[in-house]
């Protein structure tokens, strides 16, 4: 199930954005958006000719819970148009650099801004907001007031704004600069790349850098966001492993019609709980000084569940080359004796300290998912082995078992003989090697004892 979604950009009224023809190019449309104005705060007469209000129910009659809208910082890209809703905030309001009519830099005066926006979208039966173009200030303030400043004030009537109408629901965008990051009061999402392209090897390779570099300093400090995307494009399967391991929201822009769920469901569980690691996923340390688009090595980051970490490996080779290298518990802050497993083909074992897995990617499209459990006695539970993050469907462990967020099949890895018994009852196990599959279906707690 779809929890929540995100009313993207064009739906405002701005005189002639929306008379866009359906097949425009690319390069038209977004010239054409970021030199148009919004005239009014509200959604576009054509496209929403009963409001947005009405809208949002009808969201939510359909059985999304959370429905929010996305607005830039500036109203719309190219500021306020001289008539319509600027009419009546125009205390609010000042010519910028560029000769845009955007919010004043004063906190007195964007608070009151970004209170009537968020209260507009509250009304509509709005459930939080996405905020983009956050690091503005260098083009728009410029010689009106100094950067850190004009950053303080915008970022804290955000942060506000948001904090009282909506507790706080918010995803900043395009917000990376340090005159953002370090203003903002209490917010804790941001997006940390560039904007998604569909259908783009190369832009895969181009996110997946930015979004996990990144999180070697926002993610510190932030949940990274690693934007929308796509599930039925050639670069699906390699999108979902990122936003898998990430740690940050998931969110598709699929065409209608166009979903494929097979793409999804080693995201979630069946009512559509995340199964989210901790933080956010960042490169693991050999990777942090190389170029992996040149460098013959595969691409690994990585990211922790409770005691346990996971990694994703990816080959991003400039010319789709064949890459090599090996991967390690101690890649991922792990050490002593350690289980693992890996998703895509179901290898499991144990690795002593410092022991590591020779691995090959023979081209883009070939990637691994690891799971790495420390050994401290002599059962390792993996968790289900249909999900990417499958260790997070575990609820609470002992060393007689453990209990599950939601039955399924799950893998226990150890060297001894078990049996296994759920909710109490004996039920067979598949072993291969150290891995043992066992199927509790609908069941949620899982016994083990040493035949």
């Amino acid at each position: 199930p779809v929890r929540f979604a995100i009313i993207d950009d064009m739906w405002a009224d701005c005189p002639g954005l929306n008379d866009l023809p359906a097949d425009v190019d690319f390069n038209t449309m977004v010239i054409t958006m970021h030199s148009t104005r919004m005239r009014n705060f509200e959604g576009d007469p054509k496209r929403f000719p009963n409001g947005m209000k009405a809208t949002i129910a009808a969201m939510k009659e359909e059985g999304i819970d959370k429905v929010g809208v996305w607005f830039p910082t500036t109203g719309y890209w190219r500021g306020f148009a001289e008539e319509g809703e600027s009419e009546q905030i125009r205390d609010l309001l000042m010519y910028s650099s560029q000769g845009r009519l955007i919010v004043k830099p004063e906190v007195d005066k964007a608070f009151p801004f970004f209170d009537r926006l968020c209260a507009k979208v509250r009304s509509w039966g709005g459930d939080f907001v996405k905020i983009d173009n956050q690091a503005f200030h260098k083009a728009n303030y410029a010689n009106i007031k100094p950067m850190g400043e004009s950053a303080r004030a915008i970022q804290v009537a955000i942060d506000s704004a948001v904090g009282s109408n909506f507790g706080g629901a918010l995803i900043n965008c395009m917000g990376m600069t340090s005159e953002c990051m370090f203003n903002r009061r209490s917010s804790a999402v941001c997006r940390c790349s560039d904007d998604f392209t569909p259908e783009d090897r190369e832009w895969f390779a181009k996110n997946i850098l930015e979004c996990a570099y990144n999180g070697t300093l926002q993610g510190q400090y932030y949940v990274n966001d690693w934007d929308m995307w796509w599930t039925d494009d050639d670069q699906a399967t390699k999108n979902s492993l990122c936003r898998a391991i990430s740690g940050g929201p998931i969110y598709v822009s699929d065409k209608q019609d166009r979903t494929n769920a097979h793409i999804l469901t080693p995201l979630v569980l069946s009512d559509g709980r995340i199964l989210r690691p901790n933080n956010s996923a960042m490169p693991t340390a050999d990777c942090l000084v190389t170029d992996p688009t040149s460098s013959g090595r595969p691409f690994k980051i990585f990211n922790r569940v409770g005691d346990n970490s996971v990694m994703a490996v990816f080959n991003i080779d400039s010319e789709n080359r064949k890459v090599s290298g090996t991967v390690s518990h101690t890649d991922v802050d792990l050490s002593g004796r350690c289980a693992y497993y890996e998703y895509f083909t179901g290898k499991a074992g144990i690795l002593e300290d410092g022991e590591r897995i020779d691995l090959e990617l023979t081209d883009n499209d070939d990637m691994r998912m690891y799971t790495f459990i420390p050994l401290t006695g002599e059962v390792a539970a993996v968790g289900r082995l249909d999900k990417f993050i499958g260790v997070a469907a575990i609820s609470s462990r002992n060393v007689e078992g453990f209990s599950l967020l939601e039955g399924g099949k799950v893998g226990i890895i150890s060297e001894k003989k078990l049996e296994f018994f759920v909710d109490g009852m004996f039920v067979p196990a598949i072993r291969d090697g150290l891995l043992y599959t066992v199927d509790t279906k609908d069941s949620l707690t899982v016994r083990y004892s040493e035949v």
